[in-house]
């Protein structure tokens, strides 16, 4: 008895420092980061670079560090990454059952970036928002109920901005849908 508890102890304590991100009740990771060939799967605009990252993560081994360059005449005026469920990024297209999309960022600069969030569903209908990202870390939200898009029919989701006057740099981990509490 003695060896079976320590034995599911230490299975219990194996799972808790898991290197992967760990999912709570009512969540459903779209996108931790972890998986070298989604991250390569996902597609990346002019004036933006990609890199899987093992500098900061807020779960799990590891984030993408996206780096947007400053914009000028004749070049990419919506630097972005996408995420296409049609090309394996993004596991589910049906976000409908949600109440809430989040991300985890870490703004490494001294000062408030500006990145916006747009979601297109398969009819092309957008959905388009401004995260505001201080210094530091923190976590970005996005009401699903508002979006007045077919949220059971996503087809890929951007992390963008336009025509940035300087460059900056984000960190970019644990994307996901909750169910959220009533006073979220």
């Amino acid at each position: 008895p003695i060896l079976a508890g320590l034995c599911g102890l230490c299975a219990l304590v194996g799972a808790a420092c898991s290197a992967e991100p760990a999912v709570r009740l009512g969540e459903r990771l779209l996108f931790g980061c972890e998986d070298a060939e989604a991250v390569a799967r996902i597609q990346v605009r002019d004036l933006t670079t990609l890199a899987p990252c093992a500098t900061w993560a807020s779960e799990g081994q590891g984030s993408v560090r996206v780096a947007y360059e400053a914009w000028s005449e004749g070049r990419e005026r919506w630097p972005a990454i996408v995420l296409s469920h049609n090309a394996g990024v993004l596991p589910v297209a049906d976000f409908s059952a949600y109440r809430r999309l989040s991300v985890d960022v870490f703004n490494p600069g001294k000062r408030i970036t500006s990145l916006k969030l747009h979601l297109r569903d398969a009819k092309g209908k957008r959905f388009s928002k401004v995260l505001t990202i201080e210094p530091g870390v923190g976590t970005c939200h996005a009401n699903i109920a508002e979006m007045g898009i077919d949220t059971a029919d996503i087809a890929d989701l951007h992390f963008y901005c336009t025509q940035p006057a300087e460059g900056f740099v984000v960190y970019l981990d644990n994307l996901r849908l909750s169910a959220g509490l009533k006073e979220d």
